[in-house]
């Protein structure tokens, strides 16, 4: 059996759904990161203690939420309030 061969015979025997199986890890690993980006934002800010750990623990609570919130109101503000 040759080279070429034994790639076609590799090829019809693929089921193309093993092809595709990180299609279904992706959200989860976007979201990951996602929320790993906010956890360290919230770290990084000038809020209290008391603040970050609030924070932190709305995170874990709603964990698309959670940074989508501290991304889009939360994070803006706190620089507001620094000027």
């Amino acid at each position: 059996m040759s080279a070429s061969e034994l790639y076609v015979a590799a090829a019809e025997s693929t089921n193309p759904n093993d092809t595709w199986w990180f299609l279904g890890f992706l959200p989860i690993l976007l979201l990951v990161a996602f929320w790993i980006a906010a956890v360290i934002s919230i770290i990084a800010s000038g809020y209290t203690i008391a603040a970050k750990v609030l924070f932190i623990a709305a995170t874990f609570a709603l964990p698309f939420l959670g940074p989508l919130i501290w991304f889009l109101f939360v994070r803006g503000r706190e620089d507001k309030q620094r000027r």
